[in-house]
Parts: C-alpha cells; structure tokens; sequence
C-alpha cells in the first residue's frame, strides 16, 4: 500500500491556523504563532548553551500578548557539551534537568520579548514570575500544569482505544542552526533584549587588552556568530558574505567552513558545499558533524555509496551522534534494506527518544515489514511528541492494513478537522469507507481528493465504488482516466 511519504530534510507541512488566540490558545507546530515564539526564545538558547541549539516543543501556550514555553534544548551534533555553558557546575553535581522553561511578552511592535527564561530548572518559578510581571491566570494555570514534566517520553496511544492528537515530522537531517525539517523551526529572528534571570542582556565579557579584543581570531569568530544567525534567518546573502570575511580572516577556521557549506548546499551549489567540508575534515578529520553534512550533500549528488562512508565514519566518531544514524537509516530506506534501516531507526531513537522523525520513519519501515501493530505504535509516539494530522493518516493506513476500518476512520476524520486539504487523509477514509460498504461517503472523500490532487488511484478506487453502486458509465469513465494517468494502476473490486 503506498503510505504517506515523509517531509525531505528542509519541507514541512504545516497546519492552517486562525491568527485569533482563544484562552489557553495552543499554536500548532510549524503555525505562524508557534514559530514566532521559537523565534524569540531561541537566541536566549543559543546565546547560554551553544550557537547550533535546537528544541523540541513539549508544551506552548499564548493567551493574548502573553506566551509560555517548555522546551527541551538539543544540540543537533550530539549531546550537548555542558562544561563549555555557564551551567557547567550545576551540570557536574546533577542538578540539571533537561528542559528550559520561557515566559514571554509581546512589546508595542507585536515582537515577543523573553521576560524570563529557566534553562535546566525542574519547573517555571511561577510566584516569581507572577510577582514581577503579572502574567494573565489562563497562563499561569496552563503552565503550573506542565511545571513538573514526565520524566519518561509519554505513552503509546493504544491502537484499540480513541487515539489523542497527532502530527508529521520536521526532518532535522543534519546539525543545522535552523530547522522546519530542512525547513526551520529555531530560526532565531531578532534577538530578545531580557536575559534569563529577566535582567537586561549584557554584553559578552570581553578579553583585556584591545589588542585581544579586535584580534582576526575575535572579529573572526564574531563574523561567523553573525553568519550563523543570518542563515538561521534564511538571509543565506548576508551569511555566505559574514563567512567569507571570517575565513578572509582565520581560513582554517572549521566553524565558518561548515557554515559556509550549509549555505552552499542550500542554494545547490553542491560542490562548493563539498570543497568547505573537505577543507573542514582536512583541517579536523574527527570533526563527525562535518563529516556527517558531507553525507548529505553526497546524497543529493547522488552518490549513496559516499554517503553511506561518511556516515559509517561520523557514526564511528561519534557513536551518540543520532542524526548521522538516521540520515544512514533513511539511505537504506530508501533502499529498500527494511532490517539495517530498522537497525539504524532503533539506535538513534535509544539515543534521543524525543525526537519526532525518528519515530515516523521507523513506521513506515515497520510499514513496509507489514509489521503494522509496530506501525500504529511509531506513529502514536510521533503525534505525542509533535501533533501534525499526518502522523493520524499514517497511523491510519497501518489500522487499515489490520481491517480496523472504524479506528482508520476515525483518525482520517480526525486528520480532516485539523487540515481538510490533505488528500491522502480524504483517500485513506475513502478506502475505509468502502471497505465498509459505505461507497457513497467513500465517492464523497474520493471526490474532494480529486480536487485537491491529480492522482490515479484516487480514480481507480473511485470506478470500483461507482460500479458497487450501479453507476457504470462513470465507473467506466473514471477507470479510463486511472489508466491514462498510470496504465499499472490497479482497479479495487467491490468487497
């Protein structure tokens, strides 16, 4: 059965949403309200832990000007080095945990503004916040509620009970200072101007000695920062020109090589990306996030055998190092190699349970293996982590698969409510639909697929309900248009 294709590094299907903030309003993930917030909040991140920070969303709020934000914080290379942060100490003695908690504030522009931030705390210190900023009660109860966070990944929705909410993936490929899944959902906008204790941000310290402070290895550094954050902006001109003047500066300087490659690659100006990766690897040839991006751009090069090295290489040099196990995952998913991709799925998930496209592409491989109850799991597992009405088609399909026809429809419905213009969500209920022997509701989903996408098993499975009904002559029609859009589709017969 073909199920639903996961989104390529850098596409993200996002949900349509009303721009109004109802109380206790939570944004969907890749929305413009949601991605507004990341935008603030993600500079404070990168600023106290590490440039190349990301987050996964456990739980957002906004009610009016006023937002609230539990995140966990994740380097995309690998776990985050903690004795390189000003937390080092708190990290050393155990007494970090891993989320950062964000009280927000939108100013006279309509920008959100970080109030406060809590970066390894175990809960908001709300009494705090209320007492300096008065934050609205809707707020403070949607975040009192998420102030004492599972420790453990949230369960499976069972496949024989109604299912909770559920998403499609950001595929975050590759250590990148910007995700919606080669799209971005930590592009960090303008900087916030409250650090996290609320207090104006001061400047960075500053080395004594202006001979220090205005040296090529500072300027460069700064050049790069600057890069880095205009990339994440998607301001690829304006980071390709900082990189260029940082390695003018410090040419052997790896950061703003790999930098610099990421731009490349985005505007598929892939062998110059390749020629700044191999002078990074060069320069530091255990440097497995360097290595791990040139496996990317050897994919899109087509060349699978040189990607497969690198990743076997970044994976040997940094065995915790997940996005480099999935990205070779994805390869012999790709090739169809169910075991070894299932292998690769299955370790980078016990590295990172958290991270939503692990989970979708290890379902469509347990798919694949016809090992649908496996399915249904995964993709439970993803909607838990990121609610998207994808993840509810693909879960769909696997229930399908078993003859669950009222649970397929009943999470297609759902899908439907939250995004009616998912054709593959229309099509899977059709087929449940009919299937159940309900061919005019099945017509029905059929006939608003169709107008939302060409395709030519929408018409094929739309003849067979048309001939279950009596209808031949549009049968006839509609199996003649199946065949002239793909002579090997194959025509359902009525059950």
């Amino acid at each position: 059965m073909h199920h639903l294709k996961t989104l390529g590094v850098l596409s993200l299907v996002t949900m349509l949403l009303s721009a109004g903030s109802a109380p206790g309003f939570e944004p969907a993930p890749g929305s413009g309200p949601y991605m507004a917030v990341l935008r603030a909040v993600t500079p404070v991140l990168r600023r106290d832990i590490t440039p190349d920070v990301g987050v996964n969303v456990e739980e957002m709020k906004v009610e009016g000007d006023w937002a609230y934000a539990q995140l966990v914080p994740i380097d995309l290379g690998g776990p985050i080095d903690w004795s390189k942060t000003r937390f080092a100490a708190d990290h050393a003695a155990g007494k970090m945990s891993p989320w950062a908690f964000a009280l927000l504030h939108k100013d006279a522009a309509g920008e959100w503004r970080v109030l406060e931030c809590r970066i390894g705390a175990k809960a908001a210190d709300w009494p705090t916040w209320i007492a300096r900023h008065h934050p609205p009660d809707a707020l403070v109860s949607a975040g009192e509620n998420a102030s004492a966070p599972a420790t453990t990944p949230p369960a499976v929705p069972s496949s024989n009970s109604p299912p909770t909410a559920e998403s499609s993936p950001p595929l975050v490929v590759a250590p990148s200072p910007s995700p919606a899944a080669s799209s971005e959902v930590d592009d960090p906008g303008r900087e916030p101007d409250a650090a996290p204790d609320g207090k104006a941000i001061p400047s960075p310290p500053k080395k004594t000695g202006s001979d220090v402070a205005t040296s090529p290895e500072a300027r460069a550094a700064k050049l790069t920062a600057d890069g880095a954050t205009a990339y994440s902006a998607h301001d690829d001109a304006t980071a390709l020109t900082r990189f260029d003047e940082a390695l003018a500066l410090q040419p052997t300087l790896v950061r703003a090589l790999v930098g610099r490659a990421r731009v490349h690659a985005r505007a598929d100006d892939l062998f110059r990306a390749v020629a700044d990766l191999d002078h990074a690897i060069e320069i530091e040839p255990r440097n497995a996030v360097a290595i791990n991006l040139r496996g990317l751009v050897w994919v899109r090069l087509k060349e699978p055998g040189r990607a497969v090295a690198d990743y076997d290489k970044a994976i040997a040099l940094a065995p915790r190092l997940w996005s480099a196990r999935f990205n070779r995952g994805r390869l012999h998913a790709a090739a169809e190699r169910w075991d070894a991709a299932l292998a690769d799925f299955d370790a980078a998930v016990a590295i990172d349970p958290k991270v939503e496209a692990l989970f979708v592409h290890r379902g469509n491989v347990q798919f694949e293996r016809k090992h649908y109850e496996e399915a249904i799991a995964d993709h439970g597992r993803a909607f838990a982590i990121a609610p998207h009405p994808s993840h509810l088609v693909n879960r769909a399909m696997a229930e399908l698969a078993l003859g669950r026809l009222a649970e397929a429809v009943y999470d297609t419905t759902r899908a439907i409510a939250t995004d009616a213009k998912m054709p593959d969500a229309h099509f899977v209920r059709a087929q449940a639909r009919f299937r159940s022997k309900d061919f005019a509701a099945a017509i029905i989903d059929l006939d608003t697929a169709i107008g939302l996408k060409t395709d030519a098993r929408f018409f094929a499975w739309r003849s067979a309900a048309n001939r279950a009904l009596g209808r031949h002559q549009e049968a006839d029609r509609d199996r003649a248009e199946a065949r002239r859009l793909d002579p090997k589709v194959s025509v359902p017969t009525t059950p």
